[in-house]
């Protein structure tokens, strides 16, 4: 056992040699392990963040189309009102033509005299046919102005409803 601590100081050199070539191989076979390692994690970063980028891609287009339907929704709509506005514009014409014809059907059948055609307010049927297309005028610009509003915040609803995330 002498001699064999006697061969072993005699080596030291070559035993220590051994022992940091042997340490040497282990760090590089760690190392190797890691580089494996890390170059995995990196793959999986990688398709995860590309997982991830289109599923924000898909949301956004979901919500794009979402919108797009709603706008388009929309506007078929205010045509549609455009087209009723319009209708009943013709058919309120219609009317005040008519009111007009009866004023004047009233006028001829006044007294023929100009002293009385002169009295203020002596055609009550000319002056309620003013007042009346007055206030049918004001009415259509309001009626038209609620509807629009009307079809542009439902559309908005619509819109905010769809993209709300489910079940809160």
């Amino acid at each position: 056992m002498i001699a064999a601590g006697r061969v072993l100081l005699a080596n030291w050199k070559l035993l220590l040699v051994a022992v940091l070539l042997a340490a040497l191989g282990a760090q590089t076979l760690r190392i190797a392990g890691l580089k494996q390692e890390a170059a995995e994690q990196r793959a999986t970063d990688a398709e995860s963040l590309r997982l991830a980028m289109k599923a924000q891609r898909d949301e956004f287009d979901r919500r794009q189309s979402v919108m797009d339907q709603e706008a388009s929704r929309a506007q078929t709509q205010l045509a549609a009102l455009a087209g009723d506005l319009a209708d009943a514009r013709r058919a309120g014409g219609g009317l005040h033509d008519a009111a007009q014809l009866a004023a004047d059907a009233a006028r001829r059948r006044a007294p023929a005299c100009p002293a009385a055609a002169a009295v203020p307010g002596d055609d009550p049927i000319g002056v309620l046919a003013d007042v009346l297309a007055g206030a049918d005028r004001l009415a259509e610009v309001f009626a038209a102005a609620a509807d629009e509003r009307g079809i542009r915040a439902a559309g908005c609803e619509r819109a905010y409803d769809a993209l709300r995330p489910a079940a809160q």
